[in-house]
C-alpha cells in the first residue's frame, strides 16, 4: 500500500511540479494503510510520514493524490 501511494505522489510531482498535499482514500484503504503503523494514533503517524493530509470518503474507488493551496503544512 505504501509503495503505491509513493508512486502516486512521485507521478503527481513529476507531472505537476508540486508535491501533493492531499491523499484521498476509501475507509478500507485507510485500514490497510494503518497496518504499516503500530502507534496508538496511526492516522497522525500516517499524515506525518507521508506529509499529506488524509481525505477519507467511501466514494473514493482508488486512492489518489492532489494538491491544494488551502492546505498548509507546518515545517518540521
Amino acid at each position: 500500500m505504501l509503495s503505491a501511494i509513493f508512486r502516486l505522489a512521485e507521478d503527481f510531482e513529476r507531472s505537476h511540479a508540486v508535491r501533493p498535499n492531499l491523499l484521498y482514500l476509501h475507509p478500507r484503504h485507510l485500514r490497510a494503510l494503518r497496518t504499516h503503523f503500530a502507534g496508538p494514533d496511526a492516522a497522525a503517524e500516517i499524515v506525518g510520514w507521508l506529509r499529506m493530509d488524509l481525505v477519507v470518503d467511501s466514494a473514493v474507488i482508488h486512492p489518489h493524490v492532489a494538491w491544494s493551496p488551502l492546505i498548509e503544512r507546518e515545517a518540521g
